[in-house]
């Protein structure tokens, strides 16, 4: 900074003892009122505050998922077994049934791009018929 705006070029030309004790008296005034060490301490306690709101958001996304995972191991006992079953489902049932297809199924789609319930039960029959292909049935199965 000095060679940029020339500062210690005029310092050296223009200023007498007065004026350097003057700048260091001012300086040790400065350094005295911790007022850079205040500003520091504030800095670190705002970071502090960031990271513990993101952990918390972090906890909470976790927590979320683990609540969402238990639901899909404890709905995997309710796995279809007749397309009549599967007819009478409302909608939500049917998602359910596509998340736990889903797990063992790669191409099943999200159940948001199934719009109609038409649409969700021929996808859980599809999706069904592919879990009996790779043999991971545990018993029972879609049938007529």
């Amino acid at each position: 900074m000095f060679t940029r705006n020339e500062t210690q070029e005029f310092i050296e030309d223009n200023f007498e003892d007065e004026d350097y004790s003057y700048c260091m008296r001012e300086a040790r005034l400065r350094d005295a009122s911790q007022l850079e060490a205040k500003r520091l301490a504030e800095i670190r306690e705002h970071d502090d505050a960031l990271m513990a709101a993101k952990r918390a958001r972090d906890q909470a996304r976790e927590d979320l998922a683990a609540q969402n995972h238990a639901r899909i191991a404890a709905a995997t006992n309710k796995l279809i077994i007749t397309t009549s079953e599967l007819l009478k489902m409302k909608c939500s049932q049917l998602d359910e049934q596509l998340e736990i297809l889903r797990q063992w199924d790669p191409s099943i789609r999200a159940k948001s791009y199934y719009s109609k319930k038409a649409e969700k039960v021929a996808a859980v029959i599809a999706a069904f018929k592919r879990y009996e292909e790779q043999g991971r049935t545990t018993g029972g199965g879609i049938t007529q």
